[in-house]
């Protein structure tokens, strides 16, 4: 089984925006930027996979190929894997412990984006 996502870039997912300091309070906290952009990538990898009608079983290995097509070169497009591999995680409730896959980035300045790619091997009978 396999689905596939497309979701506009959006910097607010990179790693280095995940949390904020709050001087009054001498504390770190949530970015709610961050949230909000993957609460947005969840919504969208939660319909594709039901879309594509598929379920995938917790206790076998999940391919999860990412390509982020950045605006400009100034991102560091590894930042951008934690929040999109959580947000697959949590669509196709599976831990990401079981995740394995490739990432690649690309600059396109006319459509950057986040393109997801994820598959697990079905098993045929006898083949274990």
């Amino acid at each position: 089984m396999e689905f596939s996502a497309r979701f506009p870039f959006d910097g607010n997912l990179s790693e280095n925006k995940r949390l904020a300091w709050n001087p009054k309070a001498h504390r770190m906290f949530a970015a709610r930027g961050y949230k909000v952009a993957q609460g947005r990538l969840d919504l969208v990898l939660s319909f594709a996979r039901a879309k594509a009608k598929a379920v995938f079983d917790p206790k076998r290995k999940v391919s999860v190929d990412l390509v982020v097509f950045k605006p400009n070169g100034r991102s560091d497009s590894q930042n951008f894997l934690k929040g999109c591999l959580d947000s697959v995680a949590r669509a196709i409730k599976v831990n990401d412990s079981m995740f394995e896959g490739s990432w690649r980035w690309e600059i396109d300045k006319d459509d950057p984006r986040i393109k997801i790619f994820v598959s697990q091997e079905d098993l045929e009978i006898g083949k274990i």
